[in-house]
């Protein structure tokens, strides 16, 4: 196997996307042909709970299990707090079918924007989101 190059990226909490949309510029550059992206998340903390909480950006249980998560939701109260992993192999389409590979799906473009409307907050009209999109 030859690695020629590794990188990290960092954008605070959307550097996995952000990672993904670098893999897949680089693979249209001509940069490499194949590229491996992903990242890892561990922000329960106590610290980092003491913090969205003393923000007041925590969603409020509402009794029904699962039912605080809804970010798109016009009644949303916050957010939910979650840790993951996860990576991706990303692979140049010609690259790909010389060797034969099944391919499972196409990446075709990434969006990524900021609206700077609160810290902890969207917009309410969503432009920020449509932007991204």
């Amino acid at each position: 196997m030859n690695v020629r190059d590794t990188w990290t990226v960092r954008a605070v909490d959307r550097y996995v996307i952000k990672a993904i949309g670098e893999a897949m510029r680089k693979i249209q550059h001509g940069d490499v042909d194949v590229a491996v992206a992903g990242g890892s998340e561990a922000a329960i903390t106590p610290l980092c709970l003491a913090g969205f909480k003393r923000a007041r950006v925590l969603a409020r249980p509402d009794g029904e299990h699962g039912a605080a998560c809804r970010p798109f939701d016009a009644d949303r109260s916050g957010f939910v707090l979650g840790e993951g992993a996860g990576a991706v192999v990303i692979e140049e389409y010609h690259h790909a079918k010389r060797r034969g590979a099944e391919i499972l799906s196409e990446l075709l473009g990434y969006g990524q924007a900021s609206d700077a409307y609160h810290m902890t907050d969207m917009a309410p009209d969503g432009e920020g989101s449509a932007r991204a999109i």
